[in-house]
């Protein structure tokens, strides 16, 4: 429409992307009413005569909120398995790394693995004894693994019956190559190394501490335990607490997330999502957490546009909903380097 009708030219095209960019990042628009802002306005107005480079012209075209839809229609055809003639970088990557990638996670592997007629998380098997400590196995210890994906669908009747899926396969706690198998340290992102200790029995002051669920974050009336970083049980911090549970929520077993819970989490958390939503500009860059409050404007803002500007026919196959939502701005903070 721009070529055909040639409106806007190049240097309107600059100036009013010299607005944006200054609301952008000032998030207020009376930076516009200073004399110095007006005079580069005038200034960048004037003096570029040639056509911007394409690269630029993409990045600036592309703001906030819409870079993450054009993230997610972008990656669906690899969600659905729809042949890509020529894959792009970044759904190449999705193509080849799928739960790692993937904003859609319920059309990840891993994740139709364990919710299939043998996984954990199918209600034929969510309910019998094992279903718990499957669920935990899977996300503390076996996610994104080479065992998960050809080996085992996620279900454990028993602690024998992991002993002797784990024998079966020739597990060695003191052989790299054997522990690298079975645990995937980088699966969600930054490495994990804890997870080679998964099979080792806890440390005994660990265990004691979180038996009487003392609170981490009280050092002032409890300086004795102030040394101690972390007293949950090893492997089920906050990251994996928090799949653990939006996955059971799937099962019946546990209440949907709300809006609330899902920014609760993401704010506990302070990770993938919420630097997802720093990387959107919705929070400030700032090392000190924005307020809870702030995070539920921004996330409900991204959840409100997901759902108005993903086509409704997708909706259902790519689970919608705030689960997902957080899992997309975790993935797309992820791809930063890849969509450059």
């Amino acid at each position: 429409l721009r070529s055909w009708l040639g409106f806007p030219n190049n240097t309107e095209m600059l100036a009013a992307y010299f607005v944006l960019h200054l609301m952008c990042a000032f998030k207020n628009s009376d930076i516009l009413l200073f004399k110095g802002v007006w005079r580069a306005y005038r200034v960048v107005k004037v003096s570029m005569p040639v056509p911007l480079p394409y690269p630029l012209l993409q990045t600036l075209e592309k703001q906030g909120l819409a870079l993450l839809t054009d993230f997610v229609l972008h990656l669906l055809p690899v969600g659905l398995a729809q042949a890509i003639a020529h894959p792009t970088p970044l759904q190449q990557s999705a193509i080849e790394c799928p739960d790692f990638y993937l904003p859609f996670r319920e059309l990840a592997p891993c994740h139709r693995r364990v919710t299939s007629e043998e996984g954990p998380y199918h209600p034929a098997l969510s309910s019998e004894p094992g279903a718990f400590p499957s669920w935990c196995i899977f996300h503390a210890l076996l996610f994104d693994s080479d065992t998960i994906h050809n080996h085992t669908k996620g279900y454990f009747c028993d602690r024998h019956a992991w002993e002797v899926f784990l024998t079966a396969q020739g597990f060695d706690n003191n052989n790299k190559e054997s522990v690298d198998c079975f645990f995937n340290i980088g699966c969600y992102g930054s490495l994990q190394r804890q997870r080679r200790q998964g099979t080792k029995p806890i440390p005994f002051k660990k265990f004691y501490l979180w038996l009487q669920e003392l609170p981490r974050e009280n050092p002032v009336t409890k300086p004795k335990y102030a040394a101690i970083p972390d007293i949950t049980l090893p492997l089920l911090g906050n990251l994996t607490a928090y799949l653990v549970a939006a996955d059971i929520s799937y099962t019946g077993k546990v209440e949907a997330p709300t809006i609330s819970d899902m920014v609760f989490a993401i704010h506990h958390i302070g990770k993938g999502a919420y630097k997802g939503l720093m990387a959107l500009n919705l929070l400030s860059p700032s090392e000190q957490k924005d307020s809870v409050e702030k995070v539920e404007v921004a996330f409900s803002q991204v959840y409100a546009h997901l759902q108005a500007t993903i086509p409704i026919k997708y909706h259902k196959c790519i689970v919608l909903d705030g689960i997902m939502v957080e899992h997309t701005l975790c993935k797309y903070k992820h791809t930063e380097k890849k969509k450059r």
